[in-house]
């Protein structure tokens, strides 16, 4: 990943387009967790969905390229997907912070 920062774009205006986008086609997301990167350089979200299985307790995201589609720019993205079991408990990714550092984004029940 490239290590320049991206500081002519609203990285939490992107993430919350793509966490409110993410919730659209899967409804099971109830919160997402955004934390900032202070060097701008990627957008770090973690869904917490009623419709996913348990891990171990680490949160290992998957990651997602930079690239430009017809609507603009997409930034390096991280994005996991969690129990709400896990919630608050899971180990973070190297650099992410802690829990304590994020934004949360409510979406609500499925079918609310």
């Amino acid at each position: 990943m490239d290590d320049k920062p991206f500081p002519l774009f609203d990285l939490e205006a992107e993430a919350r387009t793509l966490a409110e986008t993410n919730h659209d086609f899967e409804p099971a997301i109830i919160r997402t967790y955004w934390f900032p990167d202070p060097a701008k350089r990627e957008v770090r979200l973690v869904h917490i969905s009623t419709d996913t299985f348990e891990k171990d307790g680490v949160i290992r995201p998957f990651y997602f390229a930079p690239y430009q589609d017809d609507k603009g720019f997409v930034p390096p993205t991280a994005i996991a997907l969690i129990t709400p079991e896990q919630e608050r408990s899971s180990s973070l990714p190297k650099g992410w912070g802690d829990w304590d550092n994020a934004d949360v984004w409510v979406w609500g029940e499925p079918g609310q």
